[in-house]
């Protein structure tokens, strides 16, 4: 798997490459050697043995939907079902208890028309109701994609 596109909300993916530049670099190599299905995400095990390989643990939250691991005040998420959990919801309860910095949401990219850009429009416009959390959540979306 690749990156193909990053949102940054808040200055999340700013505050992981200027405080945490070793924890970047984790994850980018850990999406770079994981090997997607025949469609679609990763099988979530595949994710969460690369990243337990590297030092993260679940967090005691996660659920059967997502994959949730933490590492250094880093929350890392992936959704594994279609469903539509909230993240972001999770990401405003641990920073609220002083427990993570940073969320950080793995998205599912399907270029549409072989183009490679990412939309994160529909995220984008929900992390921008008012009244969306408070505190507000650094957070970096992260969109993959098969090489």
């Amino acid at each position: 798997m690749r990156i193909c596109g990053i949102y940054s909300h808040l200055n999340g993916h700013e505050f992981i490459i200027v405080r945490k530049p070793e924890l970047w670099a984790e994850i980018e190599a850990a999406i770079g050697s994981i090997k997607p299905k025949t469609k679609g995400l990763p099988a979530g095990d595949a994710v969460e043995r690369e990243f337990i390989r590297m030092g993260w643990r679940k967090a005691d939250s996660a659920g059967k939907t997502s994959l949730q691991l933490i590492k250094d005040r880093i929350s890392l998420n992936q959704r594994l079902t279609a469903n539509r959990s909230d993240p972001i919801a999770e990401f405003l309860r641990s920073y609220s208890r002083g427990d993570i910095d940073v969320g950080i949401d793995i998205v599912a990219n399907v270029p549409s028309s072989g183009s490679e850009k990412v939309d994160f429009g529909s995220i984008r416009s929900e992390l921008m109701l008012e009244g969306r959390g408070s505190p507000r959540v650094p957070l970096v979306l992260i969109g993959i994609a098969s090489d």
